[in-house]
């Protein structure tokens, strides 16, 4: 059995390698998305600017599914070394679908390859059809491993109410994130260039919409998912709201925390907020921290990260509405130059909203790798030689992240010269 040092160090290890490899698996998700959306427009429109920017999405996505290859071998090899425990229980129920998410992962590259090679020797219909399998499947690729992370968190059986709401909320959280990153990229050059082309600005203001969408959509998922949270997993539930007592009209916190008693105190308190929220009736009694002993809670800096991740969605909610505001506002049909900037610095928020949401996932799950299954410490290699050989899968993905930045910089350089971009 591996000591404590030795599940904290394997936790370091998985959550730095996780922390890089959803970057990469989002926005080779995201980004075929968006550009499917903009090719049907610019096929029904014929707007040649519109193609343009789907001529970089697909550089982009070509990029992303290649490092997208590299980043999940890494984290197979991780699997394989470190958490060789965890692999032996958990692959009788779920290992198929880590075998369908490489199939997945094969359709969206054979249809990728597929797509570049018939650009502008077929119809812009057929084009786009032959562009869909690609988000099918990334999308594909993500339902199938996001099986096996809401296995592992609601284990009572392979397909559950967890698996439904996990999928679908992280999903469109990553569309979510990496429109914004599109969003950015083009605010980004209207800033640099101080171009007075009104495409960038239409393409912000189209973008602005889709997003405004997908927010809506999370936000009537999160709900729901908070629902299903309180009946099937409770007690992350009590630790992302410091519930420490069980019962009806419990109070919703903002801020504050569990003292050393195990009380909870400080903090915005709302009372009754958490069983409407998660009932729909101040009556509803929602389970609290005193259902299990302190060696079984979950991490409770889920609490602090939630609060942390609700302000960030109102502030991504707010920059979003006030760009379709202001790019309405008079007709003027022309961003604000502040307003280009904040759009351009506030674009990775989307990115850091998925990187929350999975931490506390993850740390709400603890001290448990399979709830009521598997402890994390039971899940974590006792080899000390594979220990000692850890370190080297954060650096692997420094060195990959570097480098992608570095390959999408160059495609970008070289679809900006071969289309004459301007701004």
């Amino acid at each position: 059995m591996s000591n404590m040092y030795d599940v904290n160090y394997g936790r370091v290890l998985m959550g730095d390698s996780l922390g890089f490899h959803i970057i990469f698996a989002l926005l080779s998700i995201g980004f075929p998305f968006v550009m499917s959306v903009l090719e049907y427009y610019a096929w029904k429109r014929k707007s040649e600017p519109v193609y343009k920017i789907v001529r970089l999405l697909t550089d982009w996505t070509t990029v992303l599914a290649v490092v997208g290859v590299i980043s999940g071998t890494i984290i197979a090899m991780q699997f394989a070394i470190l958490w060789g425990p965890f692999i032996a229980e958990a692959r009788p129920h779920v290992g198929k679908f880590f075998m369908l998410e490489g199939y997945a992962f094969m359709v969206e590259a054979e249809f990728l390859a597929w797509y570049r090679i018939s650009a502008g020797k077929v119809s812009p219909g057929k084009h786009w059809l032959i562009g869909l399998p690609i988000t099918l499947g990334a999308m594909g690729s993500a339902v199938f491993i996001t099986i096996v992370n809401a296995w592992m968190n609601n284990p009572s059986a392979i397909i559950t109410s967890t698996t439904f709401f996990t999928i679908t909320h992280s999903v469109a959280a990553y569309l979510l994130a990496s429109v914004m990153v599109v969003i950015g990229w083009v605010a980004w050059r209207i800033w640099r260039t101080r171009t007075k082309l009104q495409f960038p600005h239409w393409l912000i203001f189209r973008l602005s919409m889709l997003s405004l969408g997908l927010i809506i959509i999370i936000s009537l998922l999160g709900h729901a998912s908070a629902q299903n949270l309180a009946k099937t997993q409770p007690l992350k539930l009590a630790g992302i709201e410091v519930l420490d007592e069980t019962g009806p009209n419990a109070p919703l916190r903002v801020g504050g925390g569990i003292n050393e008693s195990g009380k909870a105190e400080g903090g915005v308190v709302i009372p009754s907020g958490l069983s409407v929220l998660a009932g729909n009736s101040p009556d509803y009694e929602v389970q609290g921290l005193d259902q299990a002993p302190k060696d079984r809670w979950p991490l409770l800096i889920i609490h602090t990260l939630f609060d942390a991740k609700m302000i960030l969605v109102g502030i991504v909610s707010t920059v979003t509405v006030g760009g379709i505001f202001l790019y309405l506002w008079k007709g003027t049909h022309r961003l604000p130059r502040w307003y280009v900037k904040l759009a351009a610095i506030t674009s990775l928020s989307g990115i850091l909203l998925v990187e929350l949401g999975w931490m506390i996932t993850e740390l709400g799950r603890q001290p448990w790798a399979i709830h009521g299954k598997m402890l994390t410490k039971d899940a974590f290699t006792t080899n000390n030689s594979a220990l000692s050989i850890g370190y080297i899968f954060p650096v692997m993905f420094v060195v990959l992240f570097g480098a992608t930045l570095f390959a999408l910089s160059m495609v970008t350089k070289r679809w900006r010269a071969k289309e004459q971009i301007t701004w």
